[in-house]
């Protein structure tokens, strides 16, 4: 990762010119945005190939994030918010031409970053644990939601219960399948929370020892195993599936 960080070929240059297209990196000048009129960069120099296959057409990759990033949100001028802004739709663009899906994992917070999330995304998924506090947290992000963008083209938005326990389904999740909090927190969140959802396990822990050998192979999805380990990946593998069906759904009828 600090490898790829002093290259620039991480998150950072997706929001301005870097050292990737022979400009200065931009994590030197807090204070500005590089307005150089240069392409974005494609994916062979900026993302990491996780998963390799025999064929190129096959590929899992990742952008690096870096924590320079936070510039964005001290910007004052708006004429840099906004290049910052549209330089990131630019480079989401040139993604999507080579990439099936781009996901973009963002923080719960209503920041610079998620307005540009928001600018770009074609659905958004919040997970959620079945608390109230987690319930606020939907109710605050539709608000923001509402704000900022314009009802015709707003990404919907899914909802998957994360850290359930396995055996029971809590009163919380029984009441928001339901549709007993729609009226509170002023959308429809029965509609929009995924049948699948993610149980409790070890298995979905942080584990940073022998990540630079092979990142991947600390996915759950790869190295659960024993007793709960089968329940686990059909469980990843039934949100994933619904979710995808959702998303090239949307995706359908707006090419209709």
């Amino acid at each position: 990762q600090d490898t790829l960080i002093q290259m620039d070929s991480s998150v950072i240059s997706l929001f301005e010119p870097s050292s990737l297209q022979g400009q200065p990196s931009p994590s030197e000048d807090w204070k500005r945005v590089n307005r150089a009129d240069v392409a974005p960069p494609t994916p062979d120099k900026i993302a990491r190939r996780l998963i390799r296959t025999k064929s190129e057409k096959e590929r899992f990759d990742l952008v690096c994030g870096q924590f320079d990033i936070a510039k964005y949100a001290f910007l004052e001028r708006k004429d840099d918010i906004d290049a910052a802004l549209n330089n990131f739709i630019c480079s989401i663009d040139v993604l999507r031409e080579h990439y099936d899906l781009v996901v973009l994992d963002t923080n719960p917070s209503a920041s610079f970053l998620t307005r540009c999330a928001f600018a770009v995304a074609s659905r958004i998924l919040a997970p959620v644990r079945p608390d109230r506090f987690s319930l606020r947290g939907l109710r605050l992000l539709n608000d923001i939601m509402t704000r900022l963008l314009d009802e015709p083209g707003r990404a919907p938005m899914s909802v998957v219960f994360n850290g359930v326990e396995r055996s029971q389904v809590s009163e919380i999740e029984q009441h928001a399948r339901s549709g007993e909090f729609d009226a509170a927190l002023s959308f429809p969140l029965s509609r929009a929370v995924l049948e699948g959802r993610l149980i409790t396990s070890k298995f979905l822990a942080i584990r940073e020892e022998g990540m630079e050998d092979d990142p991947l192979a600390h996915l759950a999805i790869y190295r659960a195993s024993g007793l709960w380990a089968g329940p686990l990946k059909d469980s990843l593998n039934g949100i994933a599936d619904e979710l995808a069906a959702l998303v090239y759904a949307n995706d359908a009828r707006k090419a209709a």
